[in-house]
């Protein structure tokens, strides 16, 4: 869909429905797709305390959720040394044209070290690559390849250093650190999270990548102090993305349009459990 920038982004499904009033849109079923590993000794609400290796079951749903809503990125590796946003074309088919997208969440990246924006390096990416017809793999791979050395592309750095990437909700002074510490870029994890280091122990805890073992979802939000499992930061981010709240009634809502099919993408966390979210 079409943002206030301008820009054509991937949105998630539940905000795609809000923005598309005729229905003209391709929908699945469902919003939120997830799946629970049955065999995981989680700690249930009504279980009489947790075990030290349980997870909260409530925390984890939580979780998923908010990825259901929208708190996911397309940047990833193309290839093993070039991290970029989704490259969408037909699997395996020549000639072909690709088309290159963030999502919505994606919108909000800036490099810590000088604050540029990842929409600008997208934007050279996409003057770079698209509109051109390409006949092999290997002629696609080099095209991308020459373009991030042409542009300076810093992510594929950037995304295995610590702290390199913050999300600028929209108003905010301060970034919130997204998770890039893994020495090499793990798919479901990097990009997708709030750094862990950072934040495990504050009122934002429950975007980063792991779980935390041994403690209900009310301990957690009293160790931390919070108020509720949500923080002001997540709320924060999930407000500039475009879902209303108490304290943002009024979001922008983009502009639809069917450039883009409907996209799935899938995370994880122990392998304990696997969600799909829509995204358009």
């Amino acid at each position: 869909m079409i943002g206030e920038d301008n820009r054509i982004r991937a949105y998630p499904q539940i905000l795609a429905k809000i923005a598309d009033k005729t229905g003209s849109l391709p929908y699945v079923s469902h919003d939120i797709i997830a799946s629970f590993n049955s065999k995981f000794d989680f700690f249930l609400p009504g279980d009489a305390s947790i075990g030290p290796t349980q997870d909260d079951l409530v925390a984890t749903i939580t979780h998923e959720f908010v990825h259901g809503l929208g708190f996911a990125s397309f940047w990833r590796p193309w290839m093993a040394n070039t991290v970029t946003p989704l490259i969408t074309h037909a699997e395996d088919v020549f000639p072909k044209t690709v088309t290159i997208r963030e999502t919505i969440f994606d919108a909000f990246f800036a490099r810590m070290a000088d604050g540029q924006r990842l929409s600008n390096f997208t934007d050279a990416l996409q003057v770079a690559i698209e509109g051109t017809t390409y006949n092999s793999q290997a002629e696609l791979d080099n095209a991308i390849t020459a373009a991030a050395a042409n542009i300076k592309l810093p992510t594929t750095v950037d995304f295995v250093t610590p702290k390199a990437i913050g999300f600028w909700p929209k108003g905010a002074q301060d970034a919130i650190l997204i998770e890039t510490s893994f020495p090499e870029f793990r798919n479901g994890s990097t990009g997708s999270h709030v750094d862990k280091e950072t934040y495990q122990n504050t009122e934002n805890w429950l975007m980063i990548f792991d779980n935390i073992p041994g403690k209900t979802y009310q301990q957690i939000i009293s160790d931390n102090g919070a108020t509720g499992i949500v923080g002001s930061g997540i709320r924060a981010m999930l407000e500039s993305i475009g879902h209303a709240t108490s304290q943002n009634p009024t979001p922008f809502i983009p502009t639809p349009t069917n450039e883009l099919p409907p996209l799935t993408v899938t995370s994880s966390r122990k392998s304990k459990r696997r969600q799909r979210r829509r995204l358009q």
